[in-house]
């Protein structure tokens, strides 16, 4: 998983991409450490390109992406949004979803 350091980066990187995930996560979040793992293994299992963001030390990234809970995940298709989990993630959903996108 990459590290983006600011917004311009994750700017960048939302339209080089067709299709991608941002985790947007907190160093000192128990929870965010637990599912990054989870979440990374599920972007590779589709194919996905995945970058991480520190929320915390980003103000200008959680205020332009409404990143105001950790973790969150973002999904990007065509350079937007097309959903996103906060808080409490559902990976079994987020599959689901994730591949439904992709197959359209």
């Amino acid at each position: 998983m990459e590290i983006l350091k600011n917004y311009d980066q994750v700017s960048e990187k939302i339209n080089e991409n067709k299709a991608l995930l941002l985790y947007g996560g907190d160093p000192f979040c128990i929870v965010c450490q637990d599912t990054k793992p989870l979440v990374e293994t599920l972007a590779k299992d589709l194919n996905l390109p995945i970058y991480y963001i520190n929320i915390a030390e980003n103000d200008m990234a959680r205020g332009q992406l409404n990143l105001f809970t950790a973790p969150v995940v973002l999904f990007f298709v065509d350079g937007r949004e097309a959903f996103r989990q906060g808080r409490f993630l559902d990976l079994e959903e987020m599959k689901f979803r994730l591949e439904n996108y992709l197959e359209i």
